[in-house]
């Protein structure tokens, strides 16, 4: 399908997208909402329709996959309402983000919910971490051997 425009993942998050994200809403055929920056340190937040699943990027700092099951009808407005979901609670804080890093290359990336807490080191070999959310930095250091 050439035109994304009319693409059933574009359709379904137009229709779920809550009225204070509506104005959101962009007209990009690949790129299907769009909202500007709170924090130059993270950059705008942007949802891609990537044919067969929404990519929702967190400017430079995280991206995160949303698959949506092609051969099961209502699929894709379930999946459009879990973007949505997600997207929200980006907005208010609630996710935070965190590079890992090995010297000075970025090696990975991982989400939690704040009211979680931050989740043990994953990647054993980084030599530092820096945390994010929407609003811009939290700060930095260095992972503890478990």
């Amino acid at each position: 399908m050439s035109d994304l425009s009319e693409h059933p993942l574009t359709s379904a998050l137009h229709q779920v997208t809550s009225a204070a994200l509506q104005c959101f809403l962009s007209q990009d055929a690949n790129a299907i909402m769009k909202i500007p920056a709170k924090s130059p340190d993270v950059g705008e937040l942007s949802v891609l329709n990537d044919d067969v699943e929404y990519t929702v990027c967190v400017g430079r700092i995280y991206h995160r996959h949303f698959e949506v099951d092609r051969d099961a009808v209502d699929d894709a407005a379930a999946v459009a309402h879990e973007v949505i979901s997600w997207i929200e609670d980006i907005l208010t804080d609630e996710i935070r983000l965190r590079h890992y890093f090995i010297e000075e290359r970025l090696a990975g990336a991982s989400s939690w919910r704040a009211e979680v807490g931050a989740p043990a080191t994953w990647l054993k070999t980084a030599t530092r971490y820096e945390d994010f959310c929407w609003s811009g930095p939290l700060g930095a250091g260095q992972p503890t051997a478990d």
